[in-house]
């Protein structure tokens, strides 16, 4: 045979076994491109994810979801990721190495907010969206929600500089699979159990604040004298861990802390994605 027939059967063999295994090829294409694409999501300047300084910290960002006090993914929200402004990401990370060393590590209820989505929540104080879940405010009516401070028509989220969360246990996040984070639904939504009741959560597990996130309810305030002792002890531990990085607790909600960013008075509107 000569060279130029080798050559010939050499690229009729390589193109055969390109075509033998197209949708193997294509798959593989397919599934670089979307960790491409959710990885370089352009964010506004300043902003970033917070998983990409700090990949450990657990996402439970339920707005995503219909499993909040709304009953409705909540407009604004297509992705279990966290969102901030960088220098407040920065000092979540510094927290989250923090408390490690201590055995926890921290989970995220909310960060940065789009303002269609604190809209959304105005309008469902005002029965004028979503549907009434008492789960979340089992002692007061829907319309007091507003005038006592739990819900507002503008919000520190909406500018990337604040951030909803707890503390877990690192022994308690071994037991986690996708299957379970991806699939399970909190008692709350499932049994309509009130906030103000102790529940285990979905894994992984917070350790015991006195109510559960998002609780409408005056035990909820971050010092509040009816909670008991561990209660307490277990809010100052995230207290002071955030304290120790700059950040200020709002003191209706033991879950919710800020930081007053001159560079970022801005409120934003583009989604979490």
């Amino acid at each position: 045979m000569t060279h130029g027939n080798k050559a010939a059967v050499l690229i009729l063999v390589a193109v055969g076994t390109l075509l033998a295994h197209p949708s193997a090829d294509a798959a593989e294409r397919k599934t670089k491109s979307s960790e491409t694409t959710r990885a370089t999501v352009k964010l506004p300047r300043g902003f970033v994810y917070l998983d990409t300084l700090a990949p450990d910290i657990i996402n439970d960002m339920r707005y995503a979801t219909p499993d909040n006090f709304t009953g409705r993914r909540v407009p604004g929200y297509h992705a279990n990721r966290c969102i901030l402004a960088r220098p407040v990401a920065r000092a979540v990370a510094r927290v989250q190495k923090a408390v490690k060393k201590t055995g926890y590590t921290l989970k995220v209820y909310d960060c940065y907010r789009p303002t269609r989505g604190v809209h959304a929540f105005f309008q469902w104080a005002q029965a004028r969206f979503g549907r009434p879940n008492k789960a979340y405010y089992p002692r007061i009516s829907r319309s007091r929600i507003i005038p006592l401070g739990y819900i507002a028509k503008r919000s520190s989220h909406s500018r990337g500089t604040a951030i909803d969360l707890t503390l877990v246990k690192l022994a308690e996040t071994a037991t986690i699979t996708a299957t379970a984070q991806t699939t399970a639904k909190s008692r709350r939504r499932a049994t309509g159990i009130p906030c103000i009741k102790p529940e285990p959560e979905r894994a992984p597990a917070s350790i015991d604040m006195g109510t559960s996130w998002d609780c409408f309810d005056e035990l909820s305030h971050t010092h509040h004298g009816a909670t008991s002792g561990a209660v307490q002890a277990n809010r100052r531990r995230l207290l002071r861990a955030m304290q120790a990085e700059g950040f200020r607790n709002y003191r209706r909600e033991w879950w919710h802390y800020s930081m007053s960013l001159r560079q970022f008075q801005r409120l934003h509107n583009f989604p979490v994605e």
